[in-house]
C-alpha cells in the first residue's frame, strides 16, 4: 500500500470523532497490513467508590501473596519451570557427539 493513501485514511479518520488534540500520529507496516497509531491529549478521570473494607496482604516465599481473608495465590514458580527446560536441554547437548 503506498503512502499516499495511508494518510488519505489517516486524515478521514482524525475528522471522524477524535479528540480535540492530536499530538502525534504513526504509520506502521506488519506483516499483516498497515497500521496508524494516534498519540492523543486526553484528561483522564477515574472514578473511585470507597467500600470500607480494608484488605491485608502478605507476600511471601511459599504464596505469592496471601490476603486477610485466607486466600492463597501460589508461586508462579519460573525459575523452577526453566530450570528443569535447561537440564532437559543440557542432556541432549551431552549425548551428542563432537561435530569437530
Amino acid at each position: 500500500m503506498p503512502l499516499e493513501h495511508l494518510s488519505c485514511s489517516v486524515v478521514e479518520i482524525c475528522t471522524s470523532g477524535a479528540p480535540d488534540e492530536i499530538k502525534r500520529v504513526r504509520a506502521i507496516r506488519r506483516a499483516d497490513g498497515y497500521y496508524a497509531q494516534f498519540c492523543v491529549n486526553v484528561e483522564r478521570t477515574e472514578e473511585s467508590i470507597p467500600t470500607g473494607i480494608a484488605v491485608g496482604i502478605d507476600v511471601g516465599l511459599n504464596h505469592f501473596y496471601a490476603d486477610s481473608s485466607g486466600e492463597t495465590v501460589p508461586n508462579p514458580r519460573y525459575l523452577r519451570k526453566s530450570e528443569k527446560a535447561l537440564k532437559q536441554l543440557q542432556r541432549r547437548v551431552s549425548r551428542e557427539k563432537e561435530r569437530f
